[in-house]
């Protein structure tokens, strides 16, 4: 009877530590999550900030090399109307 106490007691204790290191367990993030002040996004995967000479862009690659993103800042002197914003922006896509 004590053999049988004491194997129950070890297989609670065993399943009580399997499942607590399951919920403390942390998996990587799947997405990667940029925060660079004048923007944010959330990239796909995982991804680098490559190094840039120029302050108003920054490039990020994913780790498997095949994919590359290119922020540029833009700046003016004065704020833009909505006609504005939407002629630099077509613009800037053509």
């Amino acid at each position: 009877m004590d053999m049988r106490r004491t194997f129950l007691a070890v297989a609670f204790l065993t399943l009580a530590a399997i499942g607590a290191a399951c919920m403390l367990w942390k998996s990587e993030p799947k997405d990667t999550a940029i925060d660079e002040g004048v923007f944010r996004l959330t990239l796909p995967g995982h991804w680098s900030r490559q190094p840039s000479t120029d302050a108003t862009r920054w490039t990020y690659r994913s780790d498997t090399g095949r994919d590359q993103l290119t922020v540029s800042l833009l700046s003016s002197t004065h704020r833009l109307s909505t006609d504005e914003q939407l002629a630099t922006s077509s613009a800037l896509l053509s």
